[in-house]
Order: structure tokens, then C-alpha cells, then sequence
């Protein structure tokens, strides 16, 4: 029987050290077996049981294949993945480059994360049931609207579950995908590629890195610098659906014995034709529309519906270590990041009845400007004769919108015959001026502490966070107080714990948190209390001594409690009291079956649905699985050849009720031969089979995103 007057957090912890017991008797039984020579050769090792790279290093996934053994920046440290309490996937650069997508990046990554799908167009990824739309840069929060670019990116890591004790109130409740960019090296190379494709598609990129002083004014300071740089030119698919990009990332790094500066910029540009307009036959349930080519092609718009998307960042990093135990990152980072939309959106559902559909057009504006502060002591020491690592976390940021929103009427196009003329409205001269300005600041400092114990096979982690959000919005047309201002406090916890009965192996348990501030109301004023998210993982991880068999399976128990629900004693107002659940399995696979040869598998199979009435979320996705392998010739006359293929699927998306989107599945395939050490050429071809299907969108009424189909692209690169 359950004491109801014991504590909550005393019940997770003893929930959770009851999970690790069964671990450790499981865990024993199991390798009971093994020979003494194993098992002491195991210990034999024991001084690399937990790698850590130097803090300092600056080392690329290039070139490594398809497998990362350590992260890269998503949990504050480059411990190896099997010493960390949590699912974590790391996509390296060579698995970038294989796959060949240049869309979004959660197109990219969806290939080698369990569990990952898209929503619509731009990235807005979905994990474990729950939508995820943050994205970090080297580990600090970065407000990307549109579609993002992988030309400046080393490797993308996916965190899943509650992150909220290392990054504070902005990661969500599924978890966060992290974009790790490419660094200056002393080392110097330079690339660059050409890519010619389908649809008229062109890209040209160009990366160059190296030294500029070697001993910089006769010191021991060395100055390193990096260029990345892309330009893109695509008409899309469907026709209409331009993607345009500039984007340059200049990088400065001055390096001390003990110190590294490094300031990094980027400016770039992305234009659009706006929300896909993709809709299903007549009782949107089928697939679909494709009564009219040229209404699909065309996007359903006009040529001059267009979405621009600018930004311009600059970050200072400063590393600096005190002595081999204690190391200090410092962050200041501003972005400033406009959106333009001169676009073309529904006014309706399209009518079957008279074959036309109502639009508006619509011109939407803001100018987001975002500052962040992030501060990272990590110091790792022996105490009582046991080994520790604790974490000291502060971050905090502004970001600040205005911005202005109009509709104007546009009258009906065809659905059968569509003509395409209609002249872009002429506005009112002051219609570029922001109405209003949203500003949110976010403050949280955190603690996490690592115990290792047992010859350092088991490791306990235990942290927590205090979050701090001030959301105030203030009325432009009109000038005065805030015309609406929120406050939140909140407390976070992680507690987990690692078992490493041998080295190639590892079996975890996670318990974190996270929350979600609501802005909507109770019929007495108050503003309804955080969405709070909670997830239990149980998972193994594994990695033979050959590397040969690398992956990771993994349990998750996922509840987002405080749910907003109608309140119907009170029409127009709202209820805390909703609950959401998803328990699943992900499974994560990377095999080297034989020479040459690599093989990346994912399965994700969820169950996410309404605690209170049983019923599936809307917009939910219980099933994906990918697959992505590869041989590379080394030997005889087709040496230097490597084929390959990929393919995702993704099962039934639901809108609500009985509407949702088909599950689908696509393959594609890639080949690339290198004529010299420097030179190498590589074919891409997506959507053999020329499927015609919808991977997501707003709704299937109007504004579900079209995928591609089938079309190459013929890339070239010299290195040198």
C-alpha cells in the first residue's frame, strides 16, 4: 500500500534506486558467465572506462563514418555515450553528406534518430508524440524560424526526454535537437562543392580553415580561422516552391595554453514561397489533390508569394582552464533575426461544390532580436577516495518581437484550371509598422552532480534547476503599460544512473523534468499553471570492442501533466487539470556487417494519447522507422565507389477526429566515386519510386506540405 504522506520527490528517488537494483542484479546474472581473462582485462582498463576529451580539442566527425562514440556539446561535456543517463544520437558530418538533404535539417536528421518526424515545412520536428521546436546551437538556445542549413554544421546531436536542468525553460517536453558548427583547426583545408539537381536546383559551397599565426605577436597564442560560405538557387518542389539561400560564417579562434577565444558570425538569407498549400481530395481523408498539374506546381499561388528570412548573429565563446580538474565556458551571443512574408494563404477549405478556393493574402512581419548569457563551470575531483564530477549552469536571455500582421481578400482561384494573374495587392504605406513588441526574459541556474562508484562502473547523477520567465507584450499603436505580463518560477530535477558491468556495454535510467509556461487564463484571471513534463527512460547501450555493433534500446514512460482544458462551468475559459502520456520503445542500430560495409537502423513505436479518455493526441505519429547503409570499395577496379541507399518511414499521422495524414514510406539512393585524393563526385536520388504522399503539415484542408518527388542531384567536391 502507497503512503500518501510521503513525499513526491522522495518517492522518485526511491522509484529510481529500486529501477537500478533490478539493473544490477540483471546485470550481474547476465555476464556471470564471462571468463576471469574478460573480466580482468576490463579492469586492466579501467583508466579509460570514462573517456573525456580534452576540453580544448577541436576534432571533426568528418571523415569518421557513420558512428560518434562521444557527445559533442549536448550535455556540457564529450563524455562517451555510454556514460551518460539518457538517449542521446549523435548524427555525424560523413551521414550529412550521404543523405543529401538540403530542405530542412530535421529531414536530415530523421534518418539516423529514432522517433523523429516532421510537422510541416521548416524545423519543427516532432519527438516522442510531443512537438519540438527548439533548436540549440553549440549548446545555447538559437531562434531559427526558417528552414536552417547544414553547410556550417560538424555533427547535429538529438536529446530526448526533459533537458530543462541544462538548458532551462525552453526545451520541451520530448527533447531538443542540437546543431554543433564546424570550428577553426591549426590545420590547414579547403573545400569546395558544386551541386547540380532537378527543378533547376543549384548550390555552391565553400569551406576554408587554418592558421594565421602559428605565435602570435612572438607569444604562445595561436590564431586560427574558418570560412564557411553557400549560395542556393532551387525552384522546388512542387515548381513554385522556391528555396533561395545566401549564407557566409566567418570564425575567429585565438587559443592560449589555458584560454580559447573564439568569435563566430553569420549572415544569411532564405526565400520562400510562403506555407505549402497542399490539400486532399474532397473529403480529406483520401490523398492528395491532383486535379489540376498546374495548380500543384504552381503551389497553388502566385509566382510573387514569397517568405524572406534574415539573420545576422555574432558569438564570443571563452574557454579557459584553471588547472586539469576545473574548466570554465562562457557564452555571449546576439542574433537578430527578420521575417518578411508576403504570402498567400487560405481563407477556406477549398469547395468541392463550385471547384474554387477563397485566398487571402497575407503580409506579416518581425524583427526578432535575441541575446543570450550562458556561463558553464565543469570540475572533475577525487573526494572520500570516490571520483566526481559536478556542473555549476547559468544562462539567460532576452528575446525581444515586434512585429505587424494583415489579411486582405484576394478573391478565388480555380481548382481545375487555375489562372495564376492576379497583381500583388498594393498596401498601405504604413503597413510595415510593428503594432506590438513581445519580449521574453528567461533566467536559470543549475546544479548536477556525478558520483562514480564501484572501479567507476556505476555512476549516480543527480541535479536540479531553478527557471526564472517573464513574458510582457506592449501595444505599439498605442503606447502605455504592458498590455499583458506573465511571471514564472519554476524547479527542475534530473536524477539518474549508469551501470558498465564490462566496456562495452552500459545500462541506464533517467528521471527528468522539464515545464512549459501557459499563457491562457481561469475564469478568476490567473494565469493556468506550467505544463509539467516528466519521463522515466530505461534503456542498455552497447558498443563491442571491435566497434562492429554499436546502439542503444530504450524504454520511455513520458507524462505532460497540466494540460489545458476547457473549462465549461465557465465558457471561454480554462482548466490546468489535462494529462497526456506516451510509453514507448526506441531502438537504435549501427552495424559494420562486414569490411567496407555500414548499416544505421532506427524503430520508434509509441502510444501517445489522453490519460482522462484513452483517445490518441491530434497531430501525433506512433511509428517511424529508418534505414541508411553503405559499401565503400577500397580494393580492385572499382575502387574508390561507394554505394548506398536510405529509407524512412513515417506511419498514419492524425489531425483529429477522423482526418489525418497516410503513413508513407521513401527510398532513396546514393553512389559517389573519388577520382583522386581530392576530387570525388556523388549522386543522389531521392523518392525512387516516385510516391506522391504528404509527410505533414497544419492541417490536410489546405495547408499540408507536398513531399518531393523523385529527383537527383549531382554533386562535385575537391578538397585540397
Amino acid at each position: 500500500m502507497k503512503n500518501k504522506h510521503t513525499p513526491p520527490a522522495f518517492r522518485k528517488v526511491v522509484l529510481l534506486f529500486r529501477i537500478c537494483a533490478v539493473f544490477l542484479l540483471g546485470a550481474g546474472s547476465l555476464f556471470a558467465q564471462e571468463t576471469a581473462n574478460s573480466e580482468t582485462d576490463y579492469i586492466d582498463h579501467g583508466d579509460e572506462e570514462v573517456v573525456d576529451l580534452p576540453v580544448f580539442e577541436v576534432k571533426s566527425t568528418q571523415g569518421g563514418g557513420y558512428v560518434s562514440h562521444h557527445a559533442m556539446s549536448g550535455f556540457r561535456s564529450r563524455k562517451e555515450l555510454l556514460d551518460i543517463p539518457q538517449a542521446i544520437t549523435v548524427v555525424p558530418r560523413d551521414l550529412i553528406d550521404d543523405i543529401g538533404q538540403f530542405r530542412n535539417e530535421v529531414d536530415i536528421v530523421k534518418y539516423a534518430a529514432a522517433g523523429i518526424s516532421s510537422e510541416h515545412k521548416g524545423n519543427q520536428p516532432h519527438m516522442r508524440g510531443f512537438r519540438s521546436n527548439v533548436i540549440l546551437e553549440d549548446g545555447v538556445w538559437d531562434n531559427t524560424f526558417n528552414n536552417g542549413d547544414s553547410a556550417n554544421v560538424d555533427a547535429y546531436e538529438v536529446l530526448r526526454g526533459p533537458a530543462a536542468v541544462l538548458y532551462g525553460g525552453r526545451p520541451t517536453l520530448a527533447g531538443i535537437i542540437v546543431r554543433n558548427t564546424k570550428k577553426p583547426t591549426m590545420n590547414a583545408a579547403y573545400m569546395v562543392r558544386g551541386i547540380v539537381g532537378s527543378e533547376n536546383f543549384y548550390r555552391g559551397e565553400f569551406d576554408a580553415t587554418g592558421p594565421l599565426s602559428e605565435s602570435l605577436f612572438g607569444s604562445s597564442a595561436k590564431l586560427s580561422y574558418r570560412v564557411v560560405a553557400g549560395i542556393q538557387r532551387d525552384e522546388g518542389f512542387p515548381t513554385g516552391n522556391k528555396d533561395d539561400r545566401e549564407m557566409i560564417f566567418p570564425t575567429l579562434q585565438l587559443e592560449f595554453p589555458d584560454t580559447v577565444f573564439r568569435l563566430q558570425g553569420e549572415i544569411s538569407e532564405q526565400r520562400t514561397a510562403g506555407v505549402e498549400l497542399g490539400f486532399f481530395d474532397n473529403n480529406f481523408m483520401g490523398s492528395l489533390y491532383i486535379g489540376s498539374d498546374k495548380g500543384q506546381n504552381q503551389l497553388w499561388k502566385e509566382k510573387w508569394s514569397e517568405a524572406t528570412f534574415t539573420r545576422k548573429k555574432i558569438r564570443l565563446d571563452v574557454e579557459h582552464r584553471f588547472n586539469d580538474q576545473w574548466n570554465l565556458h562562457v557564452v555571449a551571443y546576439r542574433n537578430i533575426h527578420d521575417r518578411r512574408d508576403f504570402d498567400i494563404r487560405p481563407a477556406g477549405n477549398p469547395n468541392f461544390t463550385t471547384m474554387t478556393w477563397a485566398q487571402n493574402y497575407f503580409h506579416n512581419g518581425s524583427n526578432a532580436n535575441l541575446s543570450v548569457f550562458s556561463a558553464d563551470l565543469v570540475g572533475k575531483y577525487e573526494l572520500f577516495g570516490l571520483s566526481h564530477e559536478s556542473f555549476f549552469g547559468l544562462n539567460a536571455d532576452r528575446l525581444s518581437i515586434d512585429g505587424f500582421r494583415s489579411t486582405y481578400p484576394l478573391g478565388t482561384i480555380s481548382l481545375v484550371n487555375p489562372a495564376f494573374n492576379r497583381a500583388k495587392p498594393v498596401l498601405p504605406a504604413n503597413v510595415n509598422d510593428s503594432t506590438s513588441d513581445n519580449i521574453g526574459d528567461n533566467g536559470h541556474v543549475s546544479y548536477s552532480h556525478t558520483l562514480n562508484l564501484i572501479d567507476k562502473k556505476l555512476s549516480l547523477v543527480a541535479g536540479f534547476g531553478r527557471n526564472y520567465v517573464n513574458n510582457r507584450s506592449y501595444n505599439l499603436v498605442n503606447p502605455g503599460p504592458p498590455t499583458f505580463e506573465q511571471t514564472v518560477r519554476e524547479t527542475t530535477f534530473r536524477l539518474g544512473a549508469v551501470y558498465r558491468p564490462v566496456r562495452s556495454v552500459s545500462f541506464f535510467v533517467n528521471n527528468s523534468s522539464t515545464f512549459l509556461p501557459q499563457t491562457n487564463q481561469d475564469y478568476l484571471g490567473n494565469f493556468l499553471a506550467s505544463t509539467e513534463g516528466e519521463v522515466v527512460d530505461v534503456g542498455v547501450k552497447f558498443n563491442t570492442a571491435d566497434e562492429r555493433i554499436v546502439g542503444s534500446i530504450t524504454y520511455f514512460d513520458l507524462t505532460a501533466s497540466n494540460i489545458r482544458v476547457q473549462d465549461f462551468d465557465h465558457p471561454g475559459f480554462w482548466l490546468a487539470s489535462g494529462k497526456q502520456n506516451n510509453k514507448g520503445l526506441e531502438i537504435e542500430l549501427a552495424v559494420v556487417p562486414f569490411e567496407n560495409a555500414q548499416i544505421i537502423a532506427t524503430y520508434y513505436k509509441g502510444d501517445i494519447k489522453d490519460v482522462d479518455t484513452g483517445l490518441r493526441l491530434n497531430n501525433s505519429v506512433n511509428d517511424t522507422w529508418s534505414l541508411v547503409g553503405k559499401y565503400d570499395f577500397k580494393n580492385g577496379p572499382l575502387a574508390g565507389l561507394t554505394l548506398g541507399g536510405s529509407a524512412y518511414h513515417q506511419g498514419y499521422r492524425l489531425q483529429g477526429g477522423a482526418l489525418g495524414w497516410p503513413g508513407w514510406t521513401v527510398v532513396n539512393a546514393f553512389a559517389s566515386y573519388r577520382v583522386s585524393a581530392s576530387l570525388q563526385f556523388s549522386l543522389n536520388v531521392e523518392n525512387l519510386d516516385d510516391k506522391l504522399y504528404s509527410p505533414g503539415g497544419f492541417n490536410v484542408s489546405g495547408y499540408a506540405s507536398m513531399g518531393a518527388p523523385r529527383n537527383a542531384k549531382l554533386t562535385a567536391t575537391y578538397r585540397f
